[in-house]
């Protein structure tokens, strides 16, 4: 359902896939995380004239209300929240198309054109406190005076921003960036009007239910790129400009900032990389041998020079930029999948934005196996089988994670014997057969067989067990028979790879 409201926000007609309602051709709604949000709307639209002459249908008497700076509100699903809201577009352009016989409407997300147009002149919510202040009160300074109000804020911590002539949403994603956030925009409605506007601001969206995207199942097409574009290995931090001796005034010429120089890390006291007093920046080693440039034992650093405007402590700097640094360290991994949306017949194949899922395609040789966030989704009211998302901002490794939780505790605990690779690859098994699907099947002949898809829809895994033992495959041969490659009886355990050792 889709209803329409003109520019003096009165409910003016309802669109429905029913007899007698204005009826949409296509309805495309695009959302990306932190991002631009829009809809494109077609209804059919005749044109009967003589030099025109059509298909003698007549137009719905709504078809009108379709015009530029009316708004459209449209039901959505939080599944995360279990909960659904309404979001309003507002129409910023129409065209005609006599040929395909469509009236079509471009629409923005009316949150974000309007809080585009309307500026705040200076705020600095956090400043003058040593520790800094919350997001829902930098929030609600960014929002004072507006049609929109605090939603669902959560406890993001304490941080600080400043708010120098520039528009509402400028500020906004000026909180998204200082506290971490993501954010939502929604709208209440009332009987037949919109009773309220309102801006939530979350950790993170999404959530992650173990959702597997797979060809064969749910994967239509997919386009896959890597990127190490703007992947470094190590980081130059600068904070908050200087005075030069003598200036009453910040001179920006003069180049002169914070740096990290006086902070000494020490991976022996519990810091995460070494970092001599007198060195301004920081690097990776481990990453410095995978990514760095020349041979190896004489890698050189791929280097970035940061400006961290507000940060006026050295050691506060120092984290910030290593924190950053994590995140450039890797490659970029994006996938742009069509696939179909599953979630009308089992709830938990639901994929909502933010959500994080794995992108499984073991035809391929070396298989694709991918868990990533959802960072933008499209969806075709109606259209089930159109559903598109794109995958990217990799979530960390199985190893990366490990080094983490090894640094966190021996911060507590002291040195620990190393999280070694079979550790690691353990867990990565672990965490794929949990999220993997179960599809069980029994007879006297064959014993019991588990598929991880139903049977007729081509699996490419299995297991079965009978009296004598058990066998699992995970590839077929061009006949379409599984070839078993681990098998276990009572003579023993066979199979192509076993990973042992530390």
């Amino acid at each position: 359902m889709i209803c329409i409201f003109d520019k003096d926000e009165n409910l003016r007609s309802t669109l429905l896939q029913e007899e007698g309602f204005l009826h949409w051709a296509e309805a495309k709604i695009e959302e990306e995380l932190n991002g631009q949000t829009s809809m494109d709307l077609s209804v059919p639209y005749f044109v009967n004239s003589p030099d025109h002459p059509g298909s003698g249908e007549r137009n719905h008497p709504d078809v009108h209300w379709i015009e530029v700076e009316n708004t459209l509100v449209v039901k959505m699903t939080d599944y995360n929240r279990d909960e659904e809201y309404f979001r309003e577009f507002v129409i910023k352009e129409t065209e005609l198309d006599t040929e395909a016989d469509l009236k079509i409407a471009y629409c923005h997300d009316s949150a974000i054109a309007e809080l585009n147009d309307e500026k705040v002149e200076e705020k600095r919510p956090g400043y003058g406190s040593d520790s800094g202040t919350t997001a829902r009160i930098a929030l609600q300074d960014a929002l004072e005076g507006s049609r929109w109000v605090l939603g669902i804020v959560e406890d993001l911590g304490l941080s600080r921003a400043h708010f120098f002539h520039e528009s509402r949403l400028a500020c906004v994603h000026k909180i998204l960036e200082a506290w971490g956030a993501e954010v939502r925009f929604r709208v209440e409605v009332s009987g037949s009007g919109i009773v309220g506007r309102y801006v939530d601001l979350f950790a993170e969206r999404g959530a992650d239910r173990g959702k597997r995207i797979e060809l064969g199942k749910d994967l239509m097409a997919l386009n896959l790129n890597i990127s190490s574009e703007n992947l470094k290995t190590a980081i130059w931090p600068r904070g908050k400009g200087l005075k030069s001796d003598g200036e009453e005034d910040l001179d920006p010429a003069a180049g002169r900032r914070v740096s990290i120089a006086e902070v000494e890390w020490s991976q022996a006291l519990g810091d995460p990389v070494e970092k001599p007093k007198g060195q301004e920046w920081i690097g990776l080693p481990e990453e410095l041998e995978a990514w760095g440039r020349g041979k190896p034992g004489q890698k050189r650093h791929k280097m970035v020079d940061v400006v961290f405007e507000e940060i006026e402590d050295p050691e506060t700097l120092a984290q910030e930029a290593f924190k950053l640094l994590q995140e450039l360290a890797k490659p970029e991994v994006s996938a742009d999948i069509r696939m179909m949306d599953l979630e009308h017949q089992t709830s938990h194949e639901a994929v909502r934005l933010g959500d994080t899922v794995r992108l499984v395609i073991s035809s391929v040789d070396p298989a694709i196996r991918l868990r990533a966030r959802v960072v933008k989704r499209v969806q075709y009211l109606g259209e089930m089988e159109r559903t598109e998302v794109t995958i990217g901002s990799q979530v960390e490794t199985t190893l990366e994670l490990s080094r983490e939780i090894r640094r966190e505790v021996e911060k507590e605990f002291g040195k620990v014997a190393p999280i070694t690779w079979k550790d690691s690859m353990i867990d990565l098994l672990n965490n794929e057969i949990v999220s993997s699907n179960a599809y069980l099947y029994m007879n006297t002949s064959d014993g019991m067989i588990l598929f991880n898809r139903p049977r007729d829809q081509h699996p490419d895994e299995a297991m079965q067990m009978v009296a004598a033992g058990l066998r699992i495959s995970a590839t077929k041969d061009p006949e379409g028979e599984f070839i078993w490659t681990t098998a276990i009886t009572a003579k023993g355990i066979h199979a192509d790879a076993i990973t042992t050792g530390r």
